[in-house]
């Protein structure tokens, strides 16, 4: 693994997928060792084909993510073709050392099969996102804020599991109420605004 590198920024494009929110989840409860200052790191939103300006590097504290075609991009540029079978999800797993951690070994796995297209979009937590950033094009921390608060209920209940043999993880809408439920089981309100939040 490579030496620590101090970061203050996290670079997104404008209305992240899943795979980056997710990637940003797992940097954030994760990635303090490998990226000291992760945890705190303010958030810039660029357009994704956007490439880094002068003193935007990782050795000046920026760190892309689903953008600027670094390590942590899966996305074909002028150069290089697209990481094939990989999301930013499952880049930040690599680059922290965890892609053998069953439970963040799941959740990238859903992740990514959803970022490739392998599932209807529309009633997922992907789908709802790209429409929700749409609709709160000047609100993206309430988006990421929403798919957030649903992936840290997957990871609780996952992390639950005895056996993760066998089990899979649905990134469909019906599923994130099923996992929200057990996150809050004596709080309804909590779940019904998520939910209200998804399908506004």
């Amino acid at each position: 693994m490579l030496a620590p590198i101090p970061i203050h920024t996290i670079v997104l494009h404008v209305g992240p997928h899943v795979d980056e929110i997710a990637a940003l989840f797992i940097l954030r409860s994760f990635g303090e060792s490998v990226f000291p200052g992760i945890k705190n790191a303010k958030l810039l939103f660029v357009d994704a084909s956007s490439m880094p300006g002068d003193g935007q590097s990782e050795k000046d504290g920026y760190l892309a993510v689903g953008v600027w075609r670094g390590r942590l991009d899966e996305h074909p540029g002028e150069t290089q073709g697209r990481k094939e079978g990989e999301s930013a999800c499952s880049l930040v797993l690599k680059a922290l050392g965890l892609e053998q951690v069953p439970v963040l070994a799941k959740i990238s796995e859903a992740v990514t099969v959803e970022d490739l297209g392998g599932r209807s979009r529309e009633l997922n937590l992907g789908g709802c996102g790209s429409h929700l950033h749409r609709k709160y094009r000047n609100k993206p921390m309430q988006v990421i804020g929403w798919t957030s608060h649903a992936l840290t209920a997957i990871y609780e209940a996952l992390c639950a599991e005895t056996d993760l043999k066998g089990v899979s993880v649905s990134l469909d809408l019906a599923s994130c109420v099923k996992y929200l439920d057990r996150k809050y089981p004596n709080n309804s309100a909590e779940v019904k605004r998520w939910e209200n939040f998804a399908l506004d």
